[in-house]
C-alpha cells in the first residue's frame, strides 16, 4: 500500500508500507481531518512487490525513487535513530534555517528541516505540512494559541492555516508536505 490523500483514513490516518520479505509498516494519524477512505485507521495493506508492474503513472513518474534506497523497487526498513547515532551531520542543517529534499513518493515531498533561529514571521502555505520532531522541541503558533511537540511528537498544521515556528537550535525534525508548496506572508 503506498500513501497518499487518498489513503487518509477518517481521523487523518496515512499508512506507509513497502514490500520485503518481512512486511515492515509505518502508520501516522491526527485527529480532526476530514479526509476519508476505504481503509480504517492503522489499517495495513500489502505493498506491490518489485516485480509487479506499477498501477498509475504517477507512481512510475515517482519511480519509487529515494537517496534513502540503493534500489528503489525493494522494500527495505530503515531506522532513523540509528542512522542519527552514527552521523547525524547529514540531517543537521547550517546555522541558517534550511530544507533539503530527502525524496519524493506520490507527490510528497520528504523533507529535512533544518535547525536554526527562525525570524518567527507570519505566515500560510498552499500545502498541509507534517513535522515529525526527532529531537529537541520545536513551538509552532498558530492564531489559537502555541503548541509544542518534543522528540517523537509531530504537529500537522493545515494547508491556509496562518503559524509562525520556533525552533532552537538542537531541534532536529522532518517535514512531509506537497511537492511544490509555497508559502505566503500573512
Amino acid at each position: 500500500m503506498r500513501a497518499s490523500s487518498g489513503d487518509a483514513g477518517p481521523d487523518g490516518c496515512a499508512a506507509i508500507s513497502r514490500a520485503s520479505s518481512t512486511p515492515v509498516s509505518a502508520t501516522f494519524c491526527s485527529r480532526g481531518s476530514t479526509r476519508s477512505t476505504r481503509r480504517g485507521c492503522g489499517s495495513r495493506g500489502r505493498a506491490r512487490p518489485s516485480n509487479e508492474p506499477s498501477n498509475t503513472r504517477a507512481e512510475d513518474a515517482a519511480g519509487w525513487s529515494s537517496p534513502l534506497f540503493d534500489k528503489p523497487r525493494v522494500g527495505r526498513k530503515i531506522s532513523l535513530r540509528d542512522a542519527l547515532s552514527s552521523d547525524p551531520a547529514p540531517l543537521r542543517a547550517p546555522p541558517a534555517w534550511t530544507n533539503s529534499e530527502l525524496g519524493t513518493v506520490n507527490g510528497v515531498s520528504v523533507l529535512h528541516a533544518g535547525s536554526g533561529k527562525l525570524d518567527g514571521r507570519w505566515h500560510r502555505q498552499t500545502s498541509d505540512e507534517f513535522l515529525i520532531v526527532l529531537e529537541g522541541e520545536l513551538i509552532v503558533e498558530f492564531d489559537a494559541g502555541p503548541l509544542a511537540a518534543g522528540p517523537g511528537e509531530a504537529i500537522l498544521i493545515a494547508a491556509g492555516e496562518r503559524h509562525r515556528a520556533a525552533v532552537h537550535a538542537d531541534c532536529l525534525l522532518l517535514s512531509v508536505e506537497g511537492v511544490g508548496m509555497e508559502r505566503t506572508d500573512g
